[in-house]
């Protein structure tokens, strides 16, 4: 009685979720729980902190850092004898914990939410505060529903995340890609098309040359629904054999002649090609195939027909089939459709756009699903493409001369080689448009690109979905975000359930639209795990892509990367599963364990760094090639 002051002790509870409970469950858990912790209430918090050997930092609270707080004693006017009690109300300006709700039983349930403001904004509180009510309407209306299933967003905000961000709808020509080439040459046959060196071929020249080889391959073989592997130097024949392909019928599978042999070979094999394409540098190196090669730049073509092949081919057909990294140390063949390849060639005409004057400067290998945006963007819009050779790509030096020499005023590259570039001493071009893609576009990069050309694209997309499924012109460096997905695309940000996220909470990224392709090619167990049915579309059969990508949603409709949820890693735009590395490493009869890792010690020079664990002395040495 003689002490002033306030008689309250702070318990911790653990919250059970395991096993995805009801609401109902939960309460019976936080009840059990609770009761626990009444019965040891005497022992002040200090001493648990102390006990436990907490880390302690000025930053946060020890133990907790968010609180609840019910205030059940107030229903009723305070009376104490010989005094006159007036309840007072004061302003609180400092945040105690991390996030705190304090609720009060009067007329009705009143509450307070207070909050680190280093780490939370009003519209943020607010949001949180609504999906708070939401929530506890869903759990009073079903207790017995699992939490996971209860609901969080207002009918307004998921109409807002699913339908209204989403709202990508447009036209387009849904034709095969070279179909949409060959109807640009018939608009301007005498325009340079392509440039590769000191060659230049009109559109003209490019569509009869590839209609020659096409009726050349159909002779071999070739026919709708097949595959033909491409492995070829980077030239304009490279063009030629593309739409050759094509317009014969079947999808091209690009195989670089620099990636090591086992795995070409692997890459053939997988892909059944009744073809191989190449030329008198790379045939010397083709691994051992079954397959017809054809030394593109030996035959003699003249007496072949200019005009196309008379071959039906639908935009549901494959135009390519793509091989990335796979986690068990086998490739995968990412299959895609033509109806794909043109959505997203007329949504770039449109944004990031290209005009008929324009000059792209392509520096992808064909092996990289990007390329394709550069080969065929200008040719569906009457504009040239300057292909650089490997040399040319590889160099710095030689890649801005090119440029210059070119007059181009497009180019599409990895940070890795817009890096390149700049610590070669590049100086930019004023009339350059610089589409940044394939991985992260890091602040300092962005800095650095932004004065050195008319534009700054950042460019987001995995090969499942056709190469770009989102863009940003960035406008700054200080906001570098995903951006908005392109034309009859859309972008879901779920939670486990596959439920929507909230705006600025994280969750997986899904990809639907137009763009999906079909599928992982001879592996159908792999494209259920990844591939699933769309419930928020409207169209029958409609599918989406699990990305693996982290994300969330801005409160300005443009989605933000967080990084990844499994061990795939980008390396100068190339997607490498580390476990399909690991299995390699683990192959060799000298290694017990291995793991490998993205390393960043030098800003903007990513390496991959794999330590392993050897077998017993004498059992061999380890080949790292």
């Amino acid at each position: 009685e003689p002490l002033i002051g306030i008689f309250l002790n702070t318990l911790a509870v653990r919250v059970d979720l395991r096993g995805d409970p009801s609401f109902r469950q939960l309460l019976g858990r936080v009840r059990e729980a609770t009761v626990d912790a009444f019965a040891n209430q005497d022992v002040p918090f200090e001493r648990l902190v102390e006990a436990l050997q907490v880390p302690r930092a000025l930053s946060h609270s020890p133990v907790y850092q968010a609180m609840l707080t019910l205030q059940n004693a107030f229903g009723a006017p305070l009376a104490l004898e010989g005094l006159q009690v007036e309840r007072m109300g004061t302003t609180v300006v400092t945040a105690q914990q991390d996030l705190s709700l304090a609720l009060e039983e009067r007329d009705g349930l009143e509450g307070m939410i207070q909050y680190a403001t280093d780490l939370y904004d009003a519209p943020t509180i607010a949001r949180m505060a609504e999906h708070f009510a939401v929530l506890l309407d869903g759990a009073s209306a079903d207790p017995d529903r699992p939490l996971s299933r209860l609901p969080m967003l207002s009918d307004a905000e998921r109409e807002t995340v699913l339908a209204a961000w989403n709202a990508t709808d447009a036209e387009y020509d849904a034709l095969p890609v070279h179909a949409l080439v060959q109807a640009q040459a018939r608009r301007t046959p005498d325009a340079p098309a392509v440039t590769c060196g000191a060659e230049t071929l009109s559109y003209a020249e490019l569509d009869a040359r590839a209609n020659r080889l096409a009726h050349h391959l159909a002779r071999l073989g070739i026919a709708r629904g097949g595959t033909a592997a491409i492995s070829m130097e980077r030239s304009s024949a490279l063009l030629v054999a593309m739409l050759a392909v094509w317009k014969a019928g079947a999808a091209y599978v690009p195989v670089d002649p620099a990636y090591p042999e086992e795995r070409r070979a692997g890459m053939l094999a997988d892909c059944g090609a009744a073809v191989v394409l190449a030329d008198a540098v790379s045939v010397e190196g083709l691994p051992r195939t079954d397959a017809a090669v054809v030394t593109v730049d030996r035959l003699d073509l003249a007496a072949e027909r200019d005009s196309a092949p008379p071959i039906d081919v639908d935009a549901d057909d494959l135009a390519y089939v793509i091989y990335t990294s796979g986690s068990t140390g086998r490739p995968k063949g990412v299959m895609v459709p033509h109806r794909g390849v043109a959505n997203f060639l007329a949504s770039m005409a449109r944004e990031p756009g290209i005009a008929g004057e324009d000059v792209l400067a392509a520096v992808t290998s064909l092996s990289f699903d990007i390329a394709v945006l550069e080969l065929l963007l200008p040719l569906t819009a009457g504009a040239r493409v300057v292909v650089a050779t490997r040399d040319e790509a590889m160099d710095a030096g030689r890649l801005a001369n090119l440029l210059d020499a070119s007059g181009a005023t497009m180019m599409q590259a990895t940070p890795a080689t817009w890096r390149m570039l700049l610590q070669a001493g590049w100086a930019g071009k004023p009339d350059l448009a610089i589409l940044s893609g394939g991985e992260a576009l890091a602040p300092e990069l962005a800095r650095e690109l932004l004065p050195r050309g008319r534009a700054l694209w950042n460019l987001y997309g995995p090969t499942e979905t056709t190469i770009w499924s989102a863009v940003q012109r960035v406008e700054s460096a200080d906001s570098i975000h995903l951006g908005r997905p392109i034309a009859n695309t859309r972008l879901y940000v779920l939670d486990p359930a596959l439920q929507p996220c909230a705006i600025g909470v994280p969750g997986e990224l899904f990809i639907g639209g137009d763009g999906v392709v079909r599928g992982y090619l001879n592996r159908p167990e792999l494209t259920a795990e990844r591939f699933l049915d769309d419930p928020f579309s409207t169209t029958p059969g409609a599918r989406m892509y699990r990305t693996g990508d982290l994300a969330r949603y801005r409160r300005d409709g443009n989605v933000e990367f967080l990084g990844r949820l499994d061990h795939q890693v980008k390396i100068r735009g190339y997607r490498i599963e580390l476990g399909e590395i690991e299995a390699l490493l683990l192959r060799q009869p000298a290694v017990r364990e291995a793991v490998v890792i993205a390393r960043e010690d030098v800003p903007g020079d990513k390496r991959l760094v794999a330590y392993v664990v050897p077998q017993a002395s004498g059992a061999g040495a380890v080949d790292t090639a």
